[in-house]
């Protein structure tokens, strides 16, 4: 099936929920998953979210080394929230340490917000971390997004590496030619004019690629649809995403 995911981006298989393979069906779950998480209001619901990321995390093959590495860049974001937080927001003093004052409401807040940040994070990098995003835009794209914004950010991607690649080349270049990386005026101008450079370059060779494409017939010929979904995929689906409705659920009854 050419919607499957590839070889490479296949995890073991492990004991836990039994997620789709199909790149449309990981799309949809991480959709219903996150928007469940982000619904959540309760601060006490984040031990459940905690669970059910771990959850989702194992069943896609991660242990815990790809779970510390997927969490370590927002959790640095996420600490500095949940420091800050409940010092500056809430009117219940719950501690106070000479001018410092903890409040009740801010941490709560903290601790809400910490959860669902990290939740969605976990579970976006475990259902779509592997899969190669030239495969993810396809299954946007037969999810409704137009083949021009589909298009847009294929080329963005690639045009990033391009300009990475470009950056790295004047960078050595200035460096063999005895440019010293002392912070003064001097190499700070330096480092503008070959950014502007840079942005030029990569204007000019836009233009040149998008006249070649619409000489070569860009947008005469439609893509070619995805396979038709299979009945075993649409139950790894609703067994995949029944566990955020359900959160919604558990914090209606508490």
């Amino acid at each position: 099936m050419a919607s499957a995911l590839p070889a490479h981006a296949r995890r073991p298989a492990t004991r836990g929920l039994p997620l789709p393979r199909d790149v449309r069906l990981r799309l949809l779950a991480a959709l219903v998953l996150a928007f469940s998480i982000a619904l959540v209001t309760s601060p006490l619901m984040v031990p459940a979210i905690a669970g059910l990321a771990l959850v989702v995390a194992r069943s896609a093959g991660m242990d815990g080394t790809a779970i510390r590495r997927a969490l370590r860049l927002p959790g640095v974001l996420v600490l500095v929230l949940v420091i800050l937080l409940p010092f500056l927001v809430g009117e219940t003093v719950a501690w106070r340490f000479g001018p410092l004052t903890l409040h009740s409401e801010g941490l709560a807040a903290a601790l809400l917000i910490a959860g669902r940040a990290l939740g969605i994070v976990l579970l976006t990098v475990a259902l779509l971390g592997r899969v190669p995003l030239a495969r993810l835009i396809e299954g946007f794209r037969a999810l409704g997004l137009p083949p021009l914004m589909a298009d847009i950010a294929l080329m963005m991607h690639r045009y990033l590496a391009e300009i990475r690649r470009d950056l790295d080349a004047m960078l050595l270049a200035m460096r063999l030619r005895g440019q010293r990386w002392r912070l003064r005026l001097g190499l700070l101008q330096g480092l503008g004019w070959t950014l502007a450079v840079l942005l030029l370059r990569s204007h000019e060779r836009a233009e040149r690629i998008w006249t070649a494409m619409r000489l070569r017939g860009y947008g005469s010929v439609a893509p070619q649809p995805m396979p038709p979904l299979q009945p075993g995929d649409i139950g790894r689906l609703l067994l995949s995403a029944l566990p955020g409705p359900l959160l919604l659920v558990a914090e209606r009854l508490l």
